[in-house]
């Protein structure tokens, strides 16, 4: 039996409400900037903003994934200023990146909070390893929908610096647990970052298979797949 589990965040915990939902993410964040900058006294076209916030945000996921190190959010509204012109500093314009995060549609995973009730029960020790450029705002995310208190420790790869697949940030959420590598599991729904970066450090990959999709050819076999959460309790005691 794990005496831990590690929860990946996105798609694992917590999904977008529908297929919409990341298109209305873009389109706030470019409303809520512009105002920033109207209130600054800054004229800029909502052209020129989707055009720059598009640039640093590729050329930020090319860094992600290139070097596996993360990139913060504060860090992607400095860049836009500075593609844009600017060179002041424009207070108020990294909250109106990340603040439209609470303003789409995002939804818990089904059975997510009883089966995190069912766990902590058993006496598992639960944690988050996630790839995020703002983990302040998931830990608010996850207050939102009371899940919050069922964690004991929380790896966001902007708090962390390295991003999944490397087993360091694997690592470090064990050490901050307490347990031992073969004692703790590691679940989420990416095999190229989950999968991969748990059997990396040596842990237990269960692998969250919700829409049955074919497995990528060239990446390790999780140990498990599920496509509930709510298999897991009965499972992990196998």
């Amino acid at each position: 039996m794990l005496k831990a589990l590690l929860f990946d965040f996105w798609f694992t915990l917590v999904v977008f409400g529908s297929e919409k939902e990341q298109e209305k993410l873009k389109r706030l964040r470019v409303q809520e900037m512009l105002r920033v900058f109207q209130d600054k006294g800054f004229d800029i076209k909502a052209e020129l903003l989707v055009k720059a916030m598009e640039d640093i945000e590729r050329e930020a996921h090319e860094i992600r994934t290139s070097k596996d190190v993360e990139v913060s959010s504060r860090e992607i509204p400095d860049g836009i200023k500075e593609r844009l012109g600017i060179s002041v500093a424009i207070q108020g314009l990294r909250e109106a990146y990340d603040s439209p995060l609470f303003s789409i549609d995002i939804v818990p995973q089904k059975d997510a909070k009883k089966t995190l009730e069912e766990l902590k029960k058993m006496g598992i020790k639960l944690g988050i390893v996630s790839n995020t450029s703002h983990g302040e705002i998931l830990r608010e995310i996850l207050k939102k929908f009371e899940l919050f208190s069922y964690f004991d420790v929380f790896l966001f790869s902007d708090e962390f610096g390295l991003r999944k697949p490397r087993a360091e940030i694997f690592e470090a959420a064990i050490q901050k647990i307490g347990t031992t590598k073969e004692e703790t599991g590691h679940i989420g729904d990416r095999p190229d970052l989950d999968v991969l970066g748990a059997k990396r450090a040596g842990l237990f990959a269960i692998y969250l298979d919700a829409d049955g999709k074919p497995y990528p050819e060239g990446l390790p076999l999780p140990d498990l797949t599920i496509s509930r959460l709510s298999e897991l309790p009965s499972l992990i005691c196998n």
